[in-house]
Order: C-alpha cells, then structure tokens, then sequence
C-alpha cells in the first residue's frame, strides 16, 4: 500500500537546517516533514514546502518555525509556530487548515496568498489574495485581499489598506513572484 502523501521540502536555496527529536541535520530537498521539525534557514537562505493538495509555504533566510503538527493526507492542514522571519504561504484552499502562531498573532489563512514577518516583537501579516483570520489577544480579526496588518510590542495592531514602505523592503526578494511548483 502506498504511504499517505506529506509536506516535502521541494526547494532549498543557501543553508538551512532540520532539528529531529535531539538530532541536528543539513536539510535538503526531498526531506519529508514530520511533526515536532524544527527548521532553520540561513540568513541567506530561502527554503519551500509543497502539500499534496497544492499548498506551497516559503521560508525567507533567517526564519525558524516549527511543526507542531503535520497530519499525513491529501490536505495542507497543521499548526506551525513561527519564531522568527518570513514566510509566505499559496494556493490556499477553504478546505487547508492551517494555523501559523507567533508570540504576536496567530494567522490562519482561509484561501489565497498570505505572507507575514515576525522580528522580535514586532508581526506584520499582508494579504496578497484571498483571505485569512488573524487572532490577537482579546480579538479576532477577518482579513482580505489588499489588508495588511501589523503589531509592535505593547502597542494596538493596526489594519491598513496596503503594505508598508519597511515591511516591502524587509520582505525577500523572492516573495514577490508566485511561489514555483515541483
């Protein structure tokens, strides 16, 4: 019988590493995710994740997230915790169900392209298409396409009808084209 499809790593510019249980490896492409990784891309670094379902996430250089859980099938569904850096997630479906939790905000996003930074204590989250909730303690926000939203430390997020000036220019290069498919 065949395995149930995963997320796979599909595209590995630069230095990136994968923390298994105890173990510390190099990541590379083809690696399956398995719940509890931990990934790290270098600071010139850019790492992809493809779900079966057609799902894409981008890793910019810098980022570390974990996977808190990736359930084996043909959706793009799990909890992610995002540490620090950029990540861009496409091809979001209503039926994906994914949540991505940082110390600032928690994202979920509905369908579409979503691409957030998290620095410090500082969250920005951008809709490029589709839509996507975003909970920050004591709310919960309904994003669409074209709102940007971003928080500092003790301060009141703000909604703001397009992105920054800093947050374009903090966001990788690479974040501007659709995130390719392999």
């Amino acid at each position: 019988a065949a395995a149930d499809p995963v997320a796979t790593v599909t595209l590995l510019e630069g230095p990136a590493g994968l923390v298994r249980g105890v173990t510390r490896y190099a990541l590379a492409e083809g690696v399956r995710m398995q719940s509890g990784d931990i990934i790290e891309v270098g600071d010139k670094g850019l790492a992809e994740i493809e779900f079966p379902d057609g799902v894409a996430l981008a890793l910019g250089a810098g980022t570390r997230m974990l996977a808190v859980s990736i359930p084996r099938g043909k959706s793009a569904a799990g909890d992610y915790y995002v540490m620090r850096g950029a990540l861009k997630v496409a091809g979001v479906s209503k039926s994906a169900r994914l949540r991505f939790l940082t110390p600032i905000f928690t994202l979920q996003p509905a369908e579409g392209v979503s691409v957030m930074i998290v620095r410090g204590e500082e969250g920005s989250v951008y809709i490029e298409s589709g839509g996507a909730r975003l909970a920050v303690a004591p709310e919960t926000l309904s994003l669409k396409s074209g709102d940007f939203f971003t928080r500092k430390a003790g301060q009141k997020g703000a909604v703001a009808p397009r992105p920054s000036p800093a947050f374009i220019a903090a966001m990788p290069k690479a974040f501007l084209d659709p995130l390719p498919s392999r």
